[in-house]
C-alpha cells in the first residue's frame, strides 16, 4: 500500500491484486488497523558482531555501482 496525498487528507492506494483479492469497489468503506509488529533489537555486543558477519555473506551480490532507490521500488 501506498499512503498519497489526496487534497487535504490522506489516501492508501492498493494494488489492483489486493483490490480484487478483498473484493473491493468504489466507495466501499475499510477499516484500517495497525499489525502488532514490534521492532527487533541487539543489545548483547556480540550477537550485534554475529548478525552483521551475518550480513558479510551478501557482499558482492549486487552489480558494481548499484544503487537501492526506495521510491523507484514502491512504484506500481
Amino acid at each position: 500500500m501506498i499512503v498519497t496525498k489526496i487534497g487535504d487528507s490522506l489516501g492508501i492506494r492498493l494494488s489492483a491484486e489486493d483490490v480484487a483479492r478483498l473484493g473491493l469497489k468504489e466507495g466501499d468503506k475499510v477499516v484500517v488497523k495497525p499489525l502488532d509488529i514490534t521492532s527487533a533489537t541487539i543489545t548483547d555486543p556480540l550477537a550485534r558482531k554475529k548478525a552483521l558477519e551475518d550480513l558479510l555473506r551478501f557482499e558482492g551480490m549486487m552489480p558494481a555501482g548499484f544503487k537501492f532507490d526506495r521510491d523507484e521500488a514502491n512504484e506500481r
